[in-house]
């Protein structure tokens, strides 16, 4: 089995831990890959037995993995510590954690919790070796895909061409499609439509929430929307470049929607528009523990 984890600050500088005793850094102790607490809202009713349950939200991972930076001397080892410190540093704000298991990917974001731990000691120092020990807060605590999961879907499927036949089709209107979300937590999505497209609007039919857009998209336009908390954005990105925030077009009754757990029904439709708009909607399942 091969396996991995590392650490890409935000700056994009990055660190593999690995299990070969070939390499400068190897893992020892990949930690724990769940343990998270929770915050349940009850509320307690007068003169009944127990509370009422109405939910719960998880609380911060806390995160920490073991390695060991090898090197052929002292100053080889103190070099790649002081550069494991400078790469793996709070100062860079939020990075990502990725752990690699035969092929499979998955990122955590975190903040490095303080300096790393080099601890002292002959069992864990010494000329060719320094333990260390990595500790991370990670205020999203959900495990990741790396890698977007992707479908598409137009409003118009145009039919009629020259010449034609009876009995003539010119094309259909609306695009339905099942996305299963197979992880562990409702997730958001990332909608991405390229022009022309006139009223456009995305529902998810599973729970009858929708985004709908009242401004015209022209061709070479191309409008964006992120339904995730704290990033929530609609965006019409214009041909030469130009970005204009696009909130104010929403459609009163519209809702940053997420895919529930299992199947959702999405469908994608506009007033009106032609083949060339295309919409693709992407999204990273989330995981409580992998």
């Amino acid at each position: 089995m091969t396996e991995s984890i590392s650490y890409i600050n935000s700056i994009g500088e990055k660190l593999t831990f690995t299990k070969s005793l070939q390499s400068d850094l190897v893992f020892s102790n990949l930690g724990d890959f769940g343990d998270v607490a929770a915050s349940m809202i009850t509320q307690k009713i007068p003169l009944s037995h127990g509370s009422m349950y109405y939910g719960s939200t998880m609380e911060e991972r806390s995160y920490t993995f073991e390695g060991v930076i090898r090197g052929i001397d002292t100053k080889a080892v103190s070099g790649l510590r002081r550069e494991v410190a400078r790469i793996i540093n709070d100062a860079y704000g939020v990075g990502t954690i990725l752990y690699e298991r035969d092929g499979e990917k998955y990122v955590l974001d975190g903040v490095p919790d303080g300096i790393p731990s080099f601890p002292s000691g002959f069992e864990n120092r010494n000329h060719r070796f320094q333990k260390a020990i990595f500790s991370f807060i990670c205020h999203d605590p959900f495990w990741k895909d790396l890698a977007d999961r992707e479908a598409y879907m137009r409003a118009f499927t145009e039919a009629f061409s020259m010449p034609f036949r009876f009995p003539v089709r010119f094309g259909q209107q609306a695009s339905i499609v099942t996305i299963h979300n197979g992880g562990h937590r409702e997730t958001p999505v990332k909608l991405e439509l390229s022009g022309p497209s006139n009223k456009p609007r995305f529902e998810n039919q599973t729970t009858g929430e929708f985004i709908e857009i009242t401004r015209p998209l022209a061709d070479n336009e191309k409008l964006i929307i992120n339904t995730e908390i704290g990033k929530k954005s609609v965006i019409v990105q214009r041909a030469d470049g130009t970005e204009e925030d696009g909130f104010d077009y929403l459609e009163q009754a519209s809702t940053f929607f997420m895919l529930q757990l299992g199947d959702n029904k999405l469908k994608y439709n506009a007033v009106s528009g032609t083949g060339k708009a295309v919409a693709k909607i992407s999204w990273r399942q989330r995981y409580n523990a992998i």
